[in-house]
């Protein structure tokens, strides 16, 4: 009776635990029901204002869109503008290089050309303003007699034209005289008075001294004036050197033959080998110029 007793009151017992069981299922279902009710919604909102918001600004990105297709298309333009302009200053720079290398060669022979037409002038420097009288080419023919020596000419030196320089008269008291530009018939008749020249040594007219000397173009007097500090420190030194035509300088140093077209080099090569840094020769210089 007992057993009986037990067995039942254990089944009353099963039977109501099972039921809370499912009671307790139930009420969680139903929880997650509601939450992925929630969660949908949430969701449902967010897709919502997202597309709220693509819908508002639908207008302004096709407009941006727009904007950098036009943006786009001038930058290719540029680009293209960029390359065409590179190929015509490709076009330009060559232009320019064959321009310039003939411009070169025609100042060359303008150069040459307005030499040639000087080579038989000779510049007489230091002659006193106003002694030549009305008429200069018999004054220089004199005084070039009278100083170089007649024996020293066949016949007279033959002066086609001899005017002073076209600089403006110097004012009176000014020892400045304008040097005369004399231009002698015979290229040779130039070459003896420039030798006589140099042979005779100091020359004066009436107690001035006075100077001659190849008339060049101001471009080769230019050239050949920036050696005057080389061949200064040559004359101290008592090297023997020689200022060829246009302007080459030539000397001989320890037997070696120098020639330098550059002023600055000459200069360099005088000052760290021909003399040192009392102006005293630095070696000794074999005096074998022209």
């Amino acid at each position: 009776m007992n057993a009986s007793h037990t067995g039942q009151t254990s089944g009353k017992t099963t039977t109501r635990g099972d039921s809370n069981s499912s009671t307790s299922i139930s009420a969680d279902t139903g929880a997650n029901a509601n939450n992925m009710d929630a969660l949908a919604n949430v969701v449902t909102a967010v897709q919502a204002s997202i597309d709220s918001f693509r819908e508002e600004n639908r207008a302004s990105i096709a407009s941006l869109h727009s904007i950098l297709n036009v943006y786009g298309q001038r930058i290719t333009e540029v680009e293209d503008g960029l390359n065409e302009f590179d190929e015509r200053l490709s076009s330009v720079e060559g232009s320019h290089a064959s321009l310039a290398k003939e411009n070169d060669a025609f100042r060359e022979r303008l150069a040459y050309l307005e030499n040639y037409t000087r080579q038989q002038n000779i510049r007489i420097v230091g002659i006193p303003e106003n002694v030549e009288g009305p008429r200069p080419t018999e004054f220089i023919t004199k005084l070039l007699i009278d100083l170089l020596g007649e024996d020293s000419f066949v016949k007279p030196p033959s002066v086609d034209r001899a005017p002073r320089n076209l600089a403006p008269k110097p004012a009176v008291g000014i020892n400045k005289p304008r040097p005369f530009i004399v231009k002698l018939h015979h290229f040779q008749t130039k070459e003896l008075i420039l030798r006589l020249a140099r042979q005779k040594g100091p020359l004066s007219f009436n107690g001035s001294r006075f100077h001659i000397f190849p008339e060049y173009s101001p471009d080769v007097n230019k050239r050949r004036t920036a050696f005057s500090e080389s061949k200064k420190k040559l004359h101290a030194t008592k090297v023997q050197f020689g200022l060829y035509y246009p302007a080459t300088l030539q000397f001989t140093h320890n037997g070696k033959r120098m020639k330098f077209t550059d002023s600055v080099g000459a200069l360099a090569y005088i000052n760290n080998n021909v003399i040192d840094d009392n102006g005293c020769p630095a070696s000794p210089v074999v005096e074998n110029g022209d």
